[in-house]
């Protein structure tokens, strides 16, 4: 019986210290990887990366200023003027070839004269037809503006404004139509049957006197139109 137990004791001490020198390797092991994850991680993410990084912003901003060359050579050459690079679609023209990355070609010349060219005034047609639903439902007001070009043509745009937005609706040459009452009224009376007598609320012109003349006899022959003296063009006669 004493002989059993002394066996049992015996047995249970060498599991006791088996047991602590399998914990110390562990120990020693984790000990080991977790001093050589850190010396890996200070040479190839800490110092590696931020080297890496570095590199990669030296080498994007010489690229850049080579791009940003180029792309004021491009303005300069085409007589561009400066304040295009504030377009918004310019700005989408090139998110756009940094999406599609390296290897981008710009449209060939028939492309952007013929199809391209369709496309982007298929696409107005249908901000228009947009712009005009909703001129039925809230009404709009006709803007129109005369001024003169380099070879000194008369030349005077009308727009349309409502709470959607404004939409350039037609330029006119009126170089050689007279400035008179009757050839004025009669343009402005076109441009209101163009966008619908039910739509129009306003007209906005300058404040010249055939202009003005115009207004009132617009005001009596629809009863729901306004005329409206350019605010502008007021301020500039002050």
């Amino acid at each position: 019986m004493l002989k059993i137990v002394a066996e049992a004791k015996e047995a249970s001490l060498k599991k006791i210290k088996f047991d602590e020198d399998c914990s110390e390797e562990t120990e020693n092991d984790n000990s080991s990887q977790s001093k050589g994850k850190g010396i890996l991680n200070f040479v190839t993410k800490g110092k590696g990366d931020g080297t890496q990084v570095t590199i990669n912003r030296m080498m994007k901003k010489d690229l850049k200023e080579q791009v940003d060359y180029h792309c004021s050579l491009f303005f300069y050459t085409s007589a561009l003027p400066f304040n295009v690079v504030k377009n918004l679609e310019f700005e989408k023209f090139c998110e756009m070839v940094g999406r599609y990355g390296i290897g981008y070609k710009p449209p060939s010349y028939d492309d952007m004269r013929e199809k391209l060219l369709k496309k982007a005034v298929a696409n107005i047609d249908v901000t228009l037809e947009e712009f005009r639903e909703e001129w039925k439902r809230t009404g709009c007001s006709i803007m129109s503006y005369g001024w003169k070009n380099r070879k000194r043509h008369s030349i005077c745009n009308f727009l349309v404004n409502s709470p959607k937005g404004t939409a350039f609706l037609y330029s006119l040459d009126t170089s050689d139509i007279s400035k008179t009452t009757d050839k004025v009224l009669k343009i402005l009376d076109d441009a209101i049957k163009f966008v619908g007598e039910k739509n129009v609320v306003q007209v906005v012109t300058d404040n010249a006197a055939n202009y003005k003349a115009v207004g009132e006899m617009l005001m009596q022959q629809r009863n729901i139109l306004y005329w409206t003296p350019c605010a502008a063009h007021c301020i500039d006669l002050i």
